[in-house]
Protein backbone atom coordinates (compact mmCIF):
# COMPACT_ATOMS: atom_id res chain seq x y z
CA UNK A 1 0.00 0.00 0.00
CA UNK A 2 0.62 3.61 -0.74
CA UNK A 3 1.25 5.99 2.03
CA UNK A 4 -0.74 8.69 1.83
CA UNK A 5 -0.24 10.91 4.99
CA UNK A 6 0.68 14.33 4.98
CA UNK A 7 3.72 16.00 6.42
CA UNK A 8 3.16 18.90 8.23
CA UNK A 9 5.84 20.98 6.21
CA UNK A 10 3.83 20.14 2.89
CA UNK A 11 2.44 23.74 2.06
CA UNK A 12 1.40 23.24 -1.13
CA UNK A 13 -1.23 20.28 0.32
CA UNK A 14 -1.50 21.97 4.08
CA UNK A 15 -5.15 24.02 4.21
CA UNK A 16 -4.73 24.35 0.94
CA UNK A 17 -7.82 22.23 0.32
CA UNK A 18 -11.70 23.23 -1.07
CA UNK A 19 -14.17 23.57 1.75
CA UNK A 20 -16.32 20.17 1.95
CA UNK A 21 -18.59 20.76 4.53
CA UNK A 22 -21.61 22.08 2.04
CA UNK A 23 -21.93 19.13 -0.07
CA UNK A 24 -24.56 16.65 -0.05
CA UNK A 25 -22.13 14.01 2.11
CA UNK A 26 -19.56 16.43 3.74
CA UNK A 27 -16.02 14.52 4.54
CA UNK A 28 -15.59 15.21 8.07
CA UNK A 29 -12.84 12.74 8.52
CA UNK A 30 -9.52 11.53 7.13
CA UNK A 31 -7.98 8.22 6.33
CA UNK A 32 -7.44 7.65 10.23
CA UNK A 33 -10.51 9.01 11.39
CA UNK A 34 -9.19 12.21 12.03
CA UNK A 35 -11.73 14.99 12.02
CA UNK A 36 -11.82 17.50 9.35
CA UNK A 37 -10.98 20.13 8.70
CA UNK A 38 -7.77 20.91 11.28
CA UNK A 39 -7.45 24.29 11.53
CA UNK A 40 -10.98 25.42 9.70
CA UNK A 41 -9.35 25.20 6.15
CA UNK A 42 -9.11 21.37 4.59
CA UNK A 43 -5.76 19.44 3.01
CA UNK A 44 -5.68 18.39 -0.03
CA UNK A 45 -5.15 14.67 -0.33
CA UNK A 46 -7.08 11.53 1.77
CA UNK A 47 -4.94 12.74 4.94
CA UNK A 48 -5.84 15.70 7.76
CA UNK A 49 -2.48 17.15 9.49
CA UNK A 50 -3.19 17.11 13.27
CA UNK A 51 -1.31 18.67 15.32
CA UNK A 52 1.49 16.35 16.67
CA UNK A 53 0.92 14.17 13.37
CA UNK A 54 2.48 13.81 10.43
CA UNK A 55 3.65 11.35 7.86
CA UNK A 56 5.30 10.65 4.36
CA UNK A 57 4.99 13.65 2.80
CA UNK A 58 3.28 14.89 -0.17
CA UNK A 59 5.23 13.05 -2.89
CA UNK A 60 3.67 9.12 -1.70
CA UNK A 61 0.46 10.88 -2.06
CA UNK A 62 1.17 12.75 -6.04
CA UNK A 63 2.54 9.51 -7.02
CA UNK A 64 -0.84 7.74 -6.05
CA UNK A 65 -2.33 9.79 -7.81
CA UNK A 66 0.30 9.65 -10.64
CA UNK A 67 1.10 13.34 -10.72
CA UNK A 68 5.18 12.59 -9.89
Amino acid sequence: GRDLHLDPGDTEAVDQGFDLSGVAEPVTVDIDNDSRPENAVYDIGADEVVAGGGGGGLLPLLQAIGED
